[in-house]
């Protein structure tokens, strides 16, 4: 919660400002993965049952194709991986519009029933709100419009090869690979967008674990999928949950899934080849 101050992607709200206008409270709670993140619940109803996502236009799907994502990153002899970071949080919100997004917090350090409970405003994009994954896509998609004429390489890579905050692409060339890189890297820093979590079959391509082993020795999770990038190969993981309450329709949707995955494989193996 500092950090979404310190980046200024929260604010308080000064007493003075603090109940007037339409407002809704978000509630959010802790997730513990590899690290501590907040996670904002826009689909939860307050006394009146109602939620903010009941309020939120959603916008059109404007996402890529996940299959013709995968289909062209397979038919390139060398590729990168990487993802925007923190992605909504890069994207602001109209100050208008805040009062939406508002939260109540207090330290836990400062915890004491004499201590108020602090207001404070969401200021970029939120995660879990139902207009978050049109917002964030048609963000990108201007960047490249605008910028087309200067950087038409990455322009095409924006609005073809990405998939939410996740680039999969490549080039028949170790040259032009890194050139696509670098424009890329140009073309995001106009928006002040950054690039992260950098996987190659090439090391021409600098990787985020470069100092500590090649990245091309382990497999990375890339859009659902495992890719190696050393074999230049994709697998997926297979795991039934032990559970002796499995129902049989569980049991069928897991299957159903494996084996559309498998079919995906297949057919993204057979274009390699042909290749």
């Amino acid at each position: 919660m500092r950090e979404y101050t310190n980046l200024g992607h929260m604010r308080e709200v000064p007493p003075e400002e603090n109940g007037t206008g339409n407002q809704f409270y978000l509630p959010h709670h802790p997730v513990l993965g590899r690290k501590l993140r907040v996670v904002f619940d826009g689909s939860s109803r307050d006394a009146n049952g109602k939620a903010l996502n009941d309020s939120l236009f959603t916008g059109p799907s404007i996402q890529r194709d996940l299959f013709a994502v995968c289909l062209r990153f397979r038919m390139y002899k060398f590729a990168f991986s990487a993802d925007i970071v923190k992605m909504f949080r890069q994207i602001r919100v109209n100050e208008k519009h805040r009062n939406s997004q508002k939260i109540a917090w207090r330290e836990w350090m400062d915890l004491h029933p004499s201590d108020l409970i602090k207001h404070f405003q969401l200021c970029t994009v939120t995660y879990e709100t139902s207009c978050a994954p049109f917002l964030s896509e048609r963000v990108l998609e201007q960047l490249a419009v605008d910028y087309q004429e200067e950087n038409p390489n990455a322009s095409k890579i924006l609005l073809e090869d990405f998939y939410v905050d996740d680039v999969l692409t490549g080039s028949n060339s170790e040259d032009e690979l890194l050139r696509n890189r670098n424009e890329l890297i140009q073309l995001m820093s106009r928006a002040n967008l950054e690039l992260g979590k950098w996987v190659s079959n090439t090391p021409y391509i600098q990787t985020d674990d470069s100092d500590t082993q090649p990245a091309q020795t382990s497999p990375v999770k890339v859009l659902g999928l495992y890719w190696h990038p050393g074999k230049g190969i994709l697998t997926y993981n297979v795991g039934l949950a032990e559970n002796p309450d499995y129902k049989k329709r569980q049991v069928f949707s897991s299957v159903a899934f494996h084996l559309a995955i498998s079919m995906v494989c297949l057919v993204l193996i057979q274009t390699r080849r042909s290749a």
